[in-house]
């Protein structure tokens, strides 16, 4: 357990054998980076058209159709936020600092991290409703739940570093 004169430490010199947080941390990028690229869900109309939708080209398309507000929402939450989180824990792990700073910062990356997971949702609902229309079917495609598995693992992540640095 961390000592009173050790506050300023790091979580990595207070759990020196302790490589799995940043190792996961890193696999945990690799898999959001590749579920923002991978095709998150299929779109058929009729037998003859079908295109597959990702996340950075869906925030590409939104753009060029004048949907400016929509692209800066998903972009920020689904691809800027979720980086800079992953990014933000491996900092907070290796950088010394005072134990209320680190878990003030750890609590508002816990509660702001749970906004990622709105992007997952709103494909979630699309293809719920889409199922519904006579003229198309709409699949989940694997960017999907590779993208969901990277925004809960940033979850597990979070909550294991707060509870270490309690």
């Amino acid at each position: 357990l961390p000592m009173a004169g050790a506050s300023a430490k790091s979580l990595r010199a207070l759990y020196p054998r302790r490589w799995d947080v940043p190792i996961l941390t890193l696999l945990a990028l690799g898999a959001l980076i590749t579920g923002l690229v991978l095709p998150v869900m299929r779109i058929e109309k009729l037998v003859f058209w079908h295109d597959d939708y990702g996340i950075v080209n869906g925030i590409a398309a939104l753009w060029s159709n004048s949907h400016h507000f929509l692209a800066v929402l998903i972009f920020l939450f689904s691809l800027a936020f979720p980086n800079l989180k992953l990014l933000a824990l491996e900092i907070l792990w290796f950088t010394p600092m005072e134990h209320g700073a680190r878990r003030r910062a750890l609590h508002w990356l816990g509660a702001l991290g749970k906004w990622s997971m709105l992007d997952v949702f709103v494909v979630a609902l699309t293809i719920v409703l889409s199922t519904t229309s006579a003229f198309g079917d709409v699949s989940p495609r694997a960017g999907l739940y590779v993208f969901a598995g990277a925004v809960l693992g940033s979850m597990v992540l979070s909550m294991e570093m707060a509870r270490l640095a309690r």
